[in-house]
């Protein structure tokens, strides 16, 4: 999603109150990655134009209008419940004065499409330990994840396919098994021929068995 970012307009030196945070903020301009700075209050005060493609949308920064903690349309964990921004990584980092790493976050964009972040969020201090903001590095983890999750789904149809296979070469074997244990049954001219059809339905359910990451490919193709 591209989205048209004027940062200076956005975020000019008017809304940066201090040098620590215009540093930071100047910093992050050079980083390949999304990121958000926010004042000691939790308000957004700068953002990177990967951060607003992340988002979806371009907050104002006025401030009036800008929001505190994060940029994000909605936001929600990882596991889907919502998420308010009071109670997520800038958040928690500002109020415990701590670095908030790793948390994995659902951004909703305002078209509804949502995209899968980590969070790595940390308090900005000055040289005399007083709270001056934080700063929000996002990586956006959603095609990763969509991987993984394919792969994931791919295990578990292999392992259902396998339990499935191993009871039908089981269920093919059995008659073959009983045949073996009845030599009175082979009197039947019939017998070699029902043999033989079993046998290649084992046989083809074998087959199946060596080429099911194959037959995998082509059901999720």
């Amino acid at each position: 999603m591209q989205v048209d970012v004027d940062m200076e307009a956005q975020a000019g030196d008017a809304a940066i109150r201090g040098p620590v945070l215009e540093t930071f903020c100047r910093l992050l301009d050079i980083l390949p990655t999304a990121g958000c700075v926010c004042d000691a209050d939790g308000r957004l005060v700068y953002y990177t134009a990967q951060a607003a493609a992340l988002w979806g949308h371009a907050p104002r920064l006025e401030p009036a209008h800008a929001p505190r903690y994060c940029g994000a349309h909605r936001l929600y964990a990882f596991d889907g419940s919502p998420l308010q921004p009071e109670h997520g990584p800038m958040a928690r980092a500002l109020a415990q004065r701590v670095a908030v790493q790793g948390d994995h976050v659902q951004v909703e964009r305002p078209d509804g499409s949502r995209r899968i972040a980590v969070a790595y969020a940390s308090p900005m201090l000055d040289s005399d330990g007083s709270l001056q903001g934080a700063l929000n590095l996002l990586l956006d983890v959603t095609d990763r994840h969509h991987t993984t999750r394919t792969q994931a789904e791919r295990v578990r149809q292999r392992e259902e396919l396998r339990v499935a296979l191993a009871c039908d070469i089981r269920a093919g074997l059995d008659p073959l098994r009983r045949g073996a244990q009845d030599p009175a049954a082979t009197a039947n001219g019939g017998e070699p021929e029902a043999i033989d059809r079993q046998l290649r339905h084992v046989t083809g359910l074998v087959d199946r068995l060596l080429n099911l990451d194959a037959e995998l490919d082509e059901a999720l193709a």
